[in-house]
């Protein structure tokens, strides 16, 4: 396997940890009435598919988004893009970057040790990723008008 693939792999499965992680803590918060209740519904106990309901799409929510609070705290990105970007926000058409972006993207990446997925998700909720339309991409190194 190669070297990026085993970072990208190490980081989903740090996200997943931290996601799941995210859900006990969670249910620990919850009322007691409610867990028992968790735990009687279908689409949560089935036989292994899981129908997401709005209290499930809810629940997923929250453990993405302190999955991503746990790996990635607010404080330590800020300071990070300070060094890395001078506290400026990335820009990404889709998921495509420019190269300079790349650079950050991945240089974020690996010291967050999170894949490049979480670590945009993450940085446009707290402001450092202005997402524009796939077809805003301009190549620069295209000579077309």
């Amino acid at each position: 396997m190669e070297p990026e693939n085993i970072r990208k792999f190490c980081g989903k499965r740090r996200f997943t940890l931290a996601h799941e992680c995210a859900h006990q803590i969670l249910f620990q918060l919850d009322s007691d009435d409610r867990k028992i209740a968790c735990h009687k519904r279908p689409e949560v106990r089935g036989n292994g598919s899981r129908v997401l309901k709005t209290q499930e799409d809810w629940n997923e929510w929250q453990a993405n988004t302190l999955g991503a609070a746990i790996l990635m705290p607010q404080s330590e990105v800020d300071r990070a893009m300070w060094f890395i970007n001078s506290g400026k926000p990335l820009t990404c058409y889709g998921w495509r970057f420019y190269d300079s972006d790349w650079v950050k993207i991945d240089t974020f990446c690996g010291a967050f040790g999170v894949s490049r997925s979480a670590a945009a998700i993450r940085l446009e909720q707290l402001g450092y990723l202005n997402r524009k339309k796939d077809y805003e991409y301009r190549d620069p190194l295209e000579v077309w008008p």
